[in-house]
């Protein structure tokens, strides 16, 4: 998983943003997200368009666009308009929602 972190010093959090624990100088921006995707989708040997991706923000388009299946959970606006669903008053499980039925 590909996720950036907030700093903690002696059990408070500073409000800095690191990148992965792996590489804390190398924050995940919107590229590193699509890479994070299809290098997911390698190694379960399927293509980005059987994915289903979630996202927010803008940061979160790239990997949107990539996957078969794009949900825009309580997004900013943008984010909604291009993403194939739009979540705005369900939890997470309300992408499930989508596929029973």
């Amino acid at each position: 998983m590909q996720a950036n972190e907030v700093q903690v010093v002696d059990g408070h959090l500073t409000g800095v943003v690191l990148g992965p624990a792996d590489q804390p100088e190398r924050l995940v921006d919107a590229q590193g997200k699509a890479s994070a995707l299809r290098e997911l989708c390698a190694q379960l040997g399927c293509g980005p368009a059987n994915a289903i991706a979630i996202g927010d923000g803008a940061n979160d388009l790239p990997m949107l666009e990539l996957a078969g299946v794009s949900v825009a959970y309580r997004a900013k606006p943008q984010v909604q308009q291009r993403a194939q669903y739009a979540l705005n008053y369900s939890g997470l499980d309300g992408v499930l929602e989508l596929f029973s039925g």
